[in-house]
């Protein structure tokens, strides 16, 4: 450190690597965050024993933002990433987040819903789908897809 006066100058070489240390240190945290927000969670949404997955419907919730099982289960989307459900019929309400643009809307974020009534079957493995098209005129498609057949069971896929 070079002294001038009552001012105290720290050469270049420590000016770099104070600033690789700091930008070092900035990168840590943002990772840290952002991995951090990533859901992880199973959610069982059936009483009694714990059964195993090749008994039940597993339901992976993707982007979703919210969604409601049979009126009585409300999971968020940011917690929990898939869902373990009984076989059989289900009431499925979820809704999906999409950036848009302030000119669509000032909030820059515009929802959209979903509501079906599905049979799930023991073993599979289903998967809320969202997506849209872009521009004038967009559309917005939202479907659930049985990832053990391909095929889509609620919903419209996007062409």
């Amino acid at each position: 450190m070079e002294t001038k006066g009552n001012l105290f100058i720290l050469s270049t070489s420590k000016c770099w690597q104070k600033r690789c240390v700091e930008c070092f240190f900035t990168l840590l945290v943002v990772l840290m965050f952002g991995c951090a927000s990533a859901p992880m969670g199973t959610y069982r949404a059936y009483t009694g024993e714990e059964l195993s997955d090749s008994s039940l419907a597993l339901l992976d919730i993707g982007r979703a933002a919210s969604i409601q099982i049979d009126g009585m289960y409300y999971i968020e989307g940011s917690e929990y990433s898939i869902v373990k459900l009984m076989p059989g019929s289900h009431r499925i309400e979820w809704t999906n987040l999409f950036g848009v643009s302030v000119m669509v809307d000032s909030r820059g974020i515009v929802a959209f819903d979903l509501k079906e009534t599905i049979i799930l079957q023991a073993g599979h493995l289903y998967k809320l789908r969202a997506d849209r098209t872009h521009g004038h005129g967009y559309r917005v498609y939202m479907w659930i897809e049985d990832t053990n057949t391909g095929s889509v069971v609620a919903g419209n896929k996007m062409p």
